[in-house]
């Protein structure tokens, strides 16, 4: 059985997920909507990189990542300390 909570009068909803702070968490307390939405926007960033850039330098690869994969792959890390 659930605990219902209220506020005044009202009885609050009960949710199965919630976004809070940028993270994602269920109630059981797993982040796996939060990774897969981090890995899937970093997946999404090497996509556009590889199919727009012609000029693939070792050098320009890397400003790329660093530029735009790799905060998405923070995103991701930060979201799992903030859980555990």
């Amino acid at each position: 059985m659930h605990q219902v909570y209220s506020m005044g009068e009202a009885n609050l909803q009960s949710v199965t997920e919630e976004k809070d702070l940028s993270v994602w968490i269920s109630d059981d307390m797993k982040a796996t909507r939060h990774c897969n939405y981090a890995y899937n926007r970093a997946n999404r960033m090497l996509g556009i990189i590889s199919r727009t850039i012609e000029n693939k330098t070792v050098d320009i690869t890397l400003r790329l990542y660093k530029t735009l994969v790799r905060p998405a792959c923070r995103v991701l890390c930060i979201g799992l300390v903030s859980v555990i």
